[in-house]
């Protein structure tokens, strides 16, 4: 039922938001931390300059999408919270994630990573998968932690851009 996802602002500020730690974010979303459920709460930005609403997507299908090829592909336990009502021409989504301690993984590090899962450079700098054609960009060291477990490094996204990538069949002619 839609109704149970729209999130009244004034309320949400004050009794999910209220207390928690803001980490500030990024270019797509106001980070919160929720320790409690050890998980962080992520709103996207309204729309103020653009395309914020949906971060680097087209569209909220499309930013829906990658968060649902983010959790196929790697795991991740992503949930779709709400959507706030109000401000800018699109509702801000509300999403959370479980909070990851660690530190910002290495470029190399991430490197190894993409490769060992299947993930071939891109002329562009993304990745993209050679069996399944997901294409991965923006998995940068602010985007990718690396957390050490039981002696080794354990790889997890965290704010990666994830999405099926177009592939075209142009055919001179």
């Amino acid at each position: 039922m839609v109704h149970g996802l729209l999130l009244h602002p004034d309320a949400f500020a004050t009794t999910v938001l209220r207390g928690r730690r803001d980490f500030g974010g990024g270019s797509e979303h106001s980070v919160y931390l929720d320790p409690p459920t050890a998980r962080v709460i992520k709103v996207t930005h309204a729309d103020l300059v653009g395309d914020g609403a949906v971060g680097q997507s087209r569209s909220v299908a499309d930013y829906l999408g990658g968060l649902i090829l983010q959790n196929e592909v790697f795991g991740d336990e992503i949930r779709l919270e709400g959507l706030l009502e109000g401000e800018g021409k699109f509702a801000r989504l509300v999403i959370s994630q479980p909070f990851v301690k660690g530190r910002r993984a290495t470029p190399a590090e991430i490197a190894s990573y993409l490769d060992g899962q299947g993930f071939l450079r891109d002329p562009d700098g993304a990745r993209v998968h050679r069996d399944s054609g997901v294409r991965v960009s923006d998995a940068v060291p602010d985007n990718v932690f690396a957390c050490d477990v039981n002696g080794g490094t354990f790889v997890c996204t965290i704010d990666v851009q994830v999405n099926q990538a177009i592939i075209s069949s142009v055919h001179p002619g």
